[in-house]
């Protein structure tokens, strides 16, 4: 039995015609038997399709396909039987993705139609939330200046400092660090001379405790938002400085006891300063560093090919070896000098979402699996004696060939309110074709 093709197409045309008075539109097609036409099913001969050269009328199923498509609908299929497969496989080449209810039972057919409902809904409110965010995110307005000032003629500041203790444990870094506090004066530069994907950098220099001033670079929040500039927002980026400085020591430690020629991994001393008489000016002040910046990784299991370290990336591994996958480090950046890696910016996935919550950075056990997704266990992972988990992805790395996955474009995710890097153009890259000029001697 198959479809009458002009009662079909009527119907495919009364759907285009229909009053479609609510962004949420659902078409669901049931059928038991392709349609006319020779296009459309395997079948051979007249004796089992009359009309094989399709519609009567001559209307081009491609006409009313893209009136339906532009009117937003979304398309689901319930075949009854595998006749329809290419006909479906015809509709598809046309309209674009065609989605399949599955029913096992008849019995079930209106609750999947309704939870096939239900899921549009939510995708469609999650979307307008998406949108209002996107409308009303803005960055502060400065003008990049690559030169650095006359700092005698700019004014100085006086400002609190913060300071981070570090941890002493493993076991530390799963509880609030300690602070202490200090004072300081600080000369800034009035425009920055870089954008990274959430903050300024101005050249500076600083004086803590009336020590000499120094050359350092102050970070800024790009974001206008007030709920992005708190105190707390910085304080928490300046507590996963110091987590990852703590983990880098314990790794260093472990390279030099098993490899003679080791390449430690050093992450810059960071302190919070907020100017006395204006509060609301809070920055994160480093140490400047004069060599050209790389990017390593990012948060989301992108991978520079350009740059690949294999000690870089056996140590996001380890850090989330060495906690017991509670937490991780990634956002892997900074400059190589003398066979070292000086390191800033880090991020943190940790299992417990609500901790870095104010970072947005913070993507939890799912940023972990993103990093497992594109990691290759070197040989140092194996000397370090780093088990390798099974994410059936581990052979290949998927990175850009081209430029740094990290420098696309940046994305926010409304469930979880967190920054990540969109994946464009991954290549799948074997293990083999990662060169690395890491040579490793065991002790």
């Amino acid at each position: 039995m198959y479809e009458y093709v002009p009662l079909y197409l009527s119907g495919l045309e009364t759907v285009a015609q229909l009053s479609w008075s609510t962004p949420n539109r659902l078409l669901v097609h049931i059928c038991d038997a392709p349609c006319h036409g020779q296009d459309y099913h395997e079948f051979q001969g007249t004796a089992n399709d009359n009309y094989l050269k399709g519609d009567p009328k001559n209307r081009e199923l491609s006409t009313l396909m893209f009136s339906i498509k532009r009117l937003g609908i979304t398309y689901c299929k319930i075949p009854l039987n595998e006749t329809t497969k290419k006909m479906f496989e015809e509709f598809a080449f046309v309209f674009g993705s065609i989605s399949e209810i599955y029913v096992s039972d008849p019995t079930c057919l209106i609750k999947r139609i309704i939870e096939k409902t239900s899921s549009i809904i939510q995708s469609c409110i999650e979307s307008t939330i998406s949108s209002y965010r996107n409308s009303n995110k803005q960055i502060k307005s400065y003008t990049l200046f690559s030169k650095e000032p006359d700092w005698n003629s700019l004014e100085i500041y006086d400002v609190n400092v913060t300071e981070i203790i570090p941890p002493n444990t493993i076991d530390d870094i799963f509880h609030p660090l300690l602070i202490s506090k200090t004072n300081g004066k600080i000369k800034i530069a009035p425009n920055p001379f870089a954008k990274g994907s959430i903050r300024f950098a101005f050249y500076g220099q600083y004086s803590s405790d009336d020590s000499p001033f120094v050359d350092v670079v102050f970070k800024e929040f790009a974001s206008t938002d007030p709920k992005a500039n708190t105190f707390i927002v910085y304080q928490e980026h300046l507590e996963i400085q110091a987590i990852a400085q703590f983990l880098a020591e314990q790794f260093n430690a472990e390279q030099q006891r098993l490899f003679r020629n080791f390449i430690p991994i050093i992450y810059a001393d960071a302190d919070l300063i907020q100017q006395t008489i204006n509060p609301l000016k809070i920055y994160q002040v480093e140490r400047r560093m004069h060599q050209e910046w790389r990017k390593w990784n990012n948060n989301s299991g992108g991978v520079s090919l350009s740059e690949y370290s294999t000690i870089l990336q056996a140590f996001s591994h380890w850090t989330y070896h060495i906690t017991s996958g509670r937490l991780m480090v990634v956002d892997l950046q900074g400059v190589k000098v003398d066979r070292a890696y000086l390191l800033t910016d880090p991020a943190l996935h940790c299992n417990d979402l609500l901790r870095f919550r104010e970072t947005r950075t913070n993507l939890g056990v799912k940023g972990m699996r993103q990093f497992f997704r594109t990691h290759v266990c070197s040989d140092v992972c194996s000397k370090l004696n780093i088990p390798m988990l099974n994410t059936g992805s581990n052979s290949i790395l998927l990175s850009r060939s081209d430029s740094l996955l990290c420098n696309a474009t940046t994305k926010t995710t409304d469930i979880l309110n967190v920054q990540t890097t969109e994946e464009n153009n991954f290549e799948p890259i074997d293990k083999n074709q990662l060169e690395t000029i890491e040579n490793f001697e065991l002790c």
